[in-house]
């Protein structure tokens, strides 16, 4: 599924996803961090400047900035007031306000990807499409000798496609679950792969069952946007 062409301008005041919904948001980690550092909690900001790179501590306050506005929007209340609290693996949830919206972001280099439903727990991932070294001793590690035999039998083209959709559809479930890519997640929670943008592989997982696509509600945030 390519989403490439489909993601639109964000609404002014974005709709509560109903039940059976999904809502997806692209954003450009591009964007300058300072519009949104008053934002962010104290936690927030030690994280990012424990990052190793000056472009990894921007992209993380750029992504925790736009998922805690974008939560603003949906919820009709500022951004610097929403708390958080934190799963054993780390995963966020909505502790204030009192919201049965719920949430998972994922990021990679220049983009994440923010997903959002109502009331179902819900787990994304999203990663570039580029070689990977490694792929065959993580492929064996995570999936098997099976799925090892079945990518080794492929051209490295399609190899490293097929890796990939395996690799963002596991990190969904695990994070759906609320356990990190390294534990062995439920497998049959539906997961869907899609293209979010040319030359990145996603993958979306919600153990009630991912919406069929004339349900999903995709936009797009950019600097055009601020």
């Amino acid at each position: 599924m390519n989403l490439t062409q489909a993601w639109s301008t964000p609404p002014a005041e974005p709709v509560m996803p109903v039940s059976g919904e999904l809502h997806l948001w692209l954003i450009d980690l591009d964007i300058p961090p300072e519009n949104f550092e008053r934002f962010l909690s104290a936690d927030e900001l030690d994280r990012a400047g424990r990052l190793v790179t000056s472009a990894g501590s921007r992209r993380f306050v750029t992504a925790r900035g736009c998922l805690r506005s974008i939560l603003a929007d949906y919820l009709e209340t500022d951004a610097g007031s929403i708390g958080f609290r934190y799963g054993t693996a780390g995963k966020p949830e909505i502790a204030a306000p009192d919201s049965r919206l719920r949430f998972n972001l994922t990021h990679s280099g220049q983009l994440a990807l923010l997903a959002l439903t109502r009331q179902c727990e819900i787990g994304v991932d999203m990663e570039p499409l580029k070689p990977l070294p490694n792929l065959m001793a993580i492929a064996g590690k995570i999936f098997g000798a099976e799925v090892h035999q079945t990518l080794a039998e492929l051209d490295i083209a399609l190899r490293t496609v097929r890796f990939l959709q395996l690799w963002t559809a596991h990190e969904a479930q695990a994070k759906c679950c609320g356990n990190s890519v390294f534990s062995h997640p439920d497998s049959t929670i539906p997961v869907v792969n899609f293209e979010p943008d040319a030359g990145w592989i996603g993958a979306v997982a919600i153990p009630q069952g991912v919406p069929e696509v004339s349900k999903w509600r995709t936009y797009r945030l950019s600097p055009a946007d601020f």
